[in-house]
């Protein structure tokens, strides 16, 4: 009949690129994932920070008004 899913080729793709990425657990221990987390927060925080010191936003709608 048809082709069974694990013959597809985007399937063995996909389990071959699965095989090869390491698991949450083999990168992550407890400790070292509130250190990540922490510095994620922590670069998020000074990351927004600077952009507010560089970027201004200005209300589209100001120019844009119709004349009466």
């Amino acid at each position: 009949m048809g082709k069974s899913l694990h013959d597809l080729p985007a399937y063995k793709l996909t389990e071959h690129l699965y095989s090869k990425v390491p698991t949450f657990d083999s990168v992550f221990d407890e400790e070292t994932f509130y250190i990540v987390f922490f510095l994620l927060v922590i670069f998020s925080f000074l990351g927004a920070y600077v952009a507010s010191r560089y970027v201004t936003l200005d209300d589209a709608s100001v120019g844009k008004r119709k004349k009466q």
